[in-house]
């Protein structure tokens, strides 16, 4: 089983010896192949054989001295998905729309409009339900139309 970042178990479909080019650097090393959302993902076993250190505040991994983007920006459009937090708590009556201010937890491109949509463990939890909208960034606020169906709930 493969433990994702989130803590949950994942099955892997099997394993194989890849090189991994990272700035001016080859590694040879055995990944797992899984079916998940992201293309890649370097684990900490990884990192700490290679002594590659992540610059958070900079999106940039430290590889053997050599600063590499973690992040590259490219003229061919990509699919990256983004988890959104909402601002502050809020009650949303019964039968009731509220439009309120998410922020990205996830790094993103500023400059580019995306869509919104729910995450189907959250529709569950809370039975909120999450308009599907085309949004764009102000000032790194999302806005987010949530309407209850029955019962009150604080979110």
């Amino acid at each position: 089983m493969l433990l994702t970042v989130t803590g949950e178990s994942q099955p892997f479909d099997g394993k194989a010896e890849v090189e991994i080019m990272l700035g001016t650097h080859t590694f040879t090393h055995e990944v797992l192949l899984a079916d998940i959302q992201q293309d890649r993902i370097l684990g900490i076993d990884f990192l700490k054989k290679y002594k590659c250190d992540p610059i958070i505040s900079e999106g940039d991994l430290n590889v053997k001295g050599e600063k590499v983007p973690c992040y590259m920006k490219s003229d061919e459009k990509k699919t990256v998905c983004c988890r959104i937090a909402l601002t502050e708590n809020v009650v949303i009556l019964p039968e009731s729309e509220i439009v309120v201010n998410g922020r990205p937890i996830d790094l993103y491109d500023k400059d580019t409009v995306g869509l919104t949509e729910p995450f189907s463990k959250f529709v569950e939890k809370t039975g909120l339900l999450v308009a599907k909208v085309l949004v764009q960034p102000k000032n790194g606020y999302i806005p987010l139309s949530q309407f209850r169906r029955k019962t009150s709930s604080t979110v």
